[in-house]
């Protein structure tokens, strides 16, 4: 039997509650400060970067093989390691 569907009804009550975090109170404050001439680092944005961390090449490189189109003779041979 298939699981039923969602609707608003049958949605647990803290998800409906659930609130974008990027905007509100503390991120106005933070874009008055800034137009004001202050140096802001919206830190809730995940945006590491900015704090002077390296990117995540590793990851990025194992998504990018796993969009690398692969001719089908070859993913039959023991030298494919598909993802």
């Amino acid at each position: 039997m298939p699981p039923k569907p969602l609707d608003y009804v049958s949605i647990n009550e803290n998800v409906k509650k659930a609130q974008y975090a990027v905007r509100g109170e503390l991120y106005l404050r933070a874009s008055e400060l800034q137009k004001e001439g202050k140096k802001i680092i919206f830190t809730n944005v995940g945006n590491p970067h900015a704090l002077g961390q390296k990117p995540l090449t590793f990851p990025r490189q194992v998504v990018a093989l796993c969009h690398v189109f692969i001719p089908s003779n070859k993913i039959a041979t023991k030298s494919y390691r598909g993802c």
